[in-house]
């Protein structure tokens, strides 16, 4: 939380929002006082990149970066288009063909297609459901 909120007060010319954040941590932190260190790694308009560290006298305990990117309006057409196909629901699941033995394809992923296995190949759609 605290390289998070010092990767957050990192002044910005635009208005940003840390889109990614990755923690390192190094080692054991002591009951000693602590010093957070920033800087900005890449500076930039619509991205950056920022990096916030952790110290325990001249030892570095822990390093966040984040990527921080540009907050703006978006125009939003006023009528959304329906997709060009159905819902999920409105195919069969893909139930063989693809599927052997234990792998996350075949046991974290649900897929639903207008092509079955074994099918003629041609123009289709499919939905995945991680």
């Amino acid at each position: 939380m605290l390289l998070a909120r010092e990767i957050e007060r990192v002044p910005a010319e635009q208005p940003m929002f840390v889109s990614r954040l990755t923690i390192e941590l190094m080692r054991p932190v002591g009951r000693i006082p602590l010093e957070v260190r920033s800087r900005l790694v890449r500076p930039g308009r619509r991205v950056q990149l920022v990096e916030a560290s952790l110290w325990s006298g001249e030892l570095e305990v822990a390093r966040a970066t984040a990527l921080r990117m540009r907050t703006a309006e978006v125009a939003v057409p006023p009528h959304d288009q329906p997709p060009p196909h159905g819902p999920p629901e409105s195919v069969e699941a893909w139930t063989e063909g693809y599927r052997s033995g234990p792998a996350y394809h075949v046991l974290g992923v649900e897929a639903r297609s207008t092509i079955q296995p074994g099918a003629k190949r041609g123009p289709g759609w499919a939905w995945f459901r991680l």
